[in-house]
């Protein structure tokens, strides 16, 4: 997975120690950490379709004015919502409450995904648009974050699409891809 690691710029390390990130989830809890302290300028990163194309839409649509939470678990209240999304962890959990609008980000960079690989109805992705769907707020997007290269070899991308196929998933979720290259350019 290290091989697939985006080359870090000078201003990506964690405040504390000065080291920089070696891995997935530390660099989405680093990204979580610098959201919250304001250094992450999302308006310039670009959001594409789950196909790679572009959106049009720029990140700073999704996270203004949100708290972003790193590994924050589903919660779930009965047993079949627990075999469904139960005990899985968001990497990064968006909220704003003023917008009625939550976003998880699903950090990939190399890692393939956890419990049913690649199933578009009981996979790591549809637990997390399952979920979406279950939550009381109407704004909902699910974003995966990974590595240009690894989107235009099909990585990742082609699990969300069929994950949102399934069940019509995509017309009652949003979905986007965000490049880790953009978003590095987009941190101070």
């Amino acid at each position: 997975m290290k091989e697939h690691l985006p080359k870090l710029p000078p201003c990506f390390v964690d405040p504390l120690t000065g080291y920089a990130p070696t891995n997935e989830v530390q660099m989405s809890g680093l990204l979580g950490f610098l959201h919250q302290m304001g250094r992450v300028k999302w308006a310039n990163v670009p959001l594409l379709l789950p196909s790679n194309e572009s959106s049009g839409q720029m990140a700073g649509q999704l996270f203004a004015r949100t708290i972003m939470c790193g590994e924050y678990q589903l919660f779930w209240s009965s047993q079949q919502e627990m075999r469904l999304w139960g005990s899985m962890p968001a990497d990064l959990m968006c909220f704003s409450e003023s917008d009625q609008r939550v976003v998880i980000i699903e950090n990939k960079v190399g890692s393939g995904f956890t419990g049913v690989q690649n199933d578009p109805a009981v996979g790591q992705l549809a637990k997390q648009v399952d979920f979406l769907l279950n939550c009381k707020v109407p704004n909902r997007a699910l974003v995966l974050l990974s590595t240009a290269e690894l989107f235009n070899r099909g990585w990742y991308c082609n699990e969300l699409l069929n994950t949102l196929r399934h069940d019509e998933r995509g017309k009652k979720v949003s979905s986007f891809l965000m490049r880790w290259e953009d978003v590095l350019l987009a941190v101070d």
